[in-house]
């Protein structure tokens, strides 16, 4: 079913095909994608998703480009968590983000894995020159990358030029001479006052306590991370009418040990140097006034369907 389709239909109609989609776990990123195109304003701010490689142990994320395709279409004003798990990432993969004009976190990880899914620093030096004539990743602020056999300093390095970025998170072992890195140009690993006088409260976490805890969801923790960002910007949570988002998972297999020996490092943006500024939400709206007769003639025949026949054209 087209997203066109489903506004013909009406909200009366289309809301009950999607609570029963809901209902029954079988709201899929795709379906998501069709029912947010139509309704934006109508379906839940927040839904998180898990996307399988249909090959379960391919090292390619086939899926990727259509997935790109699809959050690169949302609507300015929402986020966009995505977490890409277990693939063998070339420097296309990495460039391809770039469309994805809402992304706000983004993690990139993988068990311990053979050489063949280690990743050239050169790829990131590529990925930030992209990012930077793109003018990409507006929105990022919380980036994590995992055991890819890449340095720190390569890694900050890289990144630095994504203008809005805040947080970083970098695989830890394998440093020349074991010593820890401290900090990078404005990039500064522990925790900042602000954030030591607030995990000195209870029920208060840090990065690394939000990362490894097992109980937490990585959509839940992107968006934990996230919220640290927004504080270390010192600019206000919006808790009342809040931003839709949305979280992604995309895996090649299910089994996954997370890599703990995350180092993370806060931005110190120095004064003088201009901050981030938040984009305003696109206003444009596409108001087809003047469908076809053919079209209105369908769409009569498609609301004479009950819902069971129109949940169909989901699965």
């Amino acid at each position: 079913m087209e997203p066109e389709a489903l506004q013909w239909l009406g909200w009366h109609y289309a809301s009950r095909i999607y609570e029963r989609l809901k209902a029954t776990d079988n709201l899929t990123f795709s379906a998501w994608s069709i029912f947010q195109k139509a309704f934006p304003k109508q379906i839940d701010h927040y839904h998180q998703f898990h996307v399988s490689e249909r090959e379960a142990w391919s090292l390619i994320p086939t899926q990727l480009p259509s997935m790109v395709d699809r959050l690169a279409k949302l609507d300015t004003g929402m986020l966009t968590f995505l977490c890409i798990r277990n693939f063998s990432l070339t420097v296309d993969h990495l460039i391809a983000l770039t469309k994805i004009h809402t992304l706000a976190g983004l993690v990139l990880e993988h068990k311990n894995s053979p050489m063949d899914r280690y990743m050239p620093a050169i790829n990131i030096s590529h990925w930030a020159r992209a990012v930077c004539e793109n003018r990409a990743f507006r929105k990022l602020r919380l980036l994590v990358v995992g055991n890819f056999g890449l340095g720190r300093n390569a890694v900050l390095q890289g990144v630095s030029s994504f203008s809005a970025l805040t947080l970083v998170g970098v695989h830890q072992a394998g440093e020349a001479g074991g010593k820890p890195l401290d900090s990078y140009g404005d990039w500064r690993t522990g925790s900042p006052q602000w954030l030591k006088e607030k995990i000195a409260a209870p029920d208060e976490q840090s990065p690394m306590s939000i990362w490894v805890n097992p109980k937490i969801t990585k959509a839940h923790k992107m968006k934990l991370l996230y919220n640290l960002c927004i504080e270390h910007l010192q600019q206000p949570l919006i808790t009342e009418n809040p931003q839709s988002s949305i979280s992604v998972t995309y895996v090649c297999s299910e089994w996954f040990t997370q890599d703990d020996s995350i180092a993370w490092f806060f931005r110190e943006f120095k004064e003088g140097k201009t901050q981030p500024t938040k984009r305003h939400k696109d206003q444009d709206q596409h108001d087809e006034k003047n469908p076809d007769s053919n079209k209105k003639r369908k769409i009569r025949q498609v609301k004479k369907m009950d819902v069971g026949s129109l949940l169909n054209t989901f699965s």
